[in-house]
């Protein structure tokens, strides 16, 4: 017996990336900024030796993605924006404001998953709207800005 996969929806034919927040769908997007991570190298100096004998690592600091051109036909992205501008006023604490956001590339059918990141502890830095459609029932979202924490492939 043969299965097929099912069909993507109309939302989805476009894009190359689908995200998920704590687990939750949120959008699809065209674009996404390449990830990256650094380590704060201390130098350790020996005697009155102006060259380092060694570097030991220290702090590690993961960049911010940007997600590009997307869609969403719900509002948990838009309103874990709001609470951003009130944590305080909500009285939450940065930890609770932080969430696991799942960013996968979708393979041509759209369907299959060929790499998923995960961006923990993460927060947003910017949050960008698109145009009105009235055409459509999906929301635009021409830039997001995602500042995690930690990062892991899964």
């Amino acid at each position: 017996m043969t299965t097929t996969a099912p069909k993507p929806t109309f939302v989805n034919q476009k894009w190359n990336f689908r995200v998920s927040i704590q687990g939750i769908q949120v959008g699809y997007f065209t674009k996404a900024s390449m990830l990256g991570q650094e380590i704060e190298l201390n130098p350790h100096h020996v005697g009155g030796e102006v060259d380092p004998l060694f570097y030991s690592p220290a702090k590690r600091t993961t960049d911010p993605m940007t997600l590009e051109k997307g869609s969403t036909d719900n509002d948990e992205l838009w309103t874990w924006w709001q609470q951003h501008g009130d944590v305080e006023g909500a009285g939450l604490d940065v930890e609770e404001l932080q969430r696991e956001v799942t960013v996968e590339l979708l393979a041509r059918d759209k369907v299959t998953v060929r790499k998923t990141w995960v961006l923990g502890k993460s927060v947003l830095k910017r949050f960008e709207a698109g145009e009105f459609d009235g055409a459509s029932s999906e929301d635009v979202i021409e830039k997001v800005i995602i500042q995690p924490v930690t990062l892991d492939k899964r």
